[in-house]
């Protein structure tokens, strides 16, 4: 008995940081996220809205490059908040990683902003 309450104990203890880390990534929209608290809006780039098809996809592409094992962003603060991108990539070592935003460019999901 008492070593089963242990493990749950442990399984508690082991499972609080996972929770904690995905609090501080979230997707909003395809082109907005948060990362350690920070908001930030994709420099150069705008997302259909999520009631198309293609926002949909964006904000399901942009959850998976979220929680890829290397992230890393920057970003500016500017006047209507912070502009910036992240590079993701397979792991937290990997020499050579992707522009989120590139990719949604790429993937033909969002497109530059002020295109028309």
């Amino acid at each position: 008995m008492r070593l089963a309450i242990m493990i749950i104990c442990l399984i508690g203890i082991w499972a609080c940081p996972a929770t904690a880390q995905d609090m501080r990534r979230r997707v909003i929209s395809g082109d907005r996220i948060v990362v350690q608290g920070v908001e930030i809006q994709l420099r150069d780039t705008e997302c259909p809205a999520e009631t198309t098809a293609e926002g949909r996809e964006a904000k399901r592409i942009m959850n998976i490059m979220l929680f890829a094992r290397k992230l890393e962003c920057s970003y500016d603060k500017k006047p209507d908040g912070n502009v910036g991108d992240c590079i993701y990539g397979p792991s937290a070592g990997a020499r050579v990683g992707r522009s989120m935003a590139d990719e949604l460019k790429r993937r033909n999901l969002c497109q530059p902003y002020g295109r028309t």
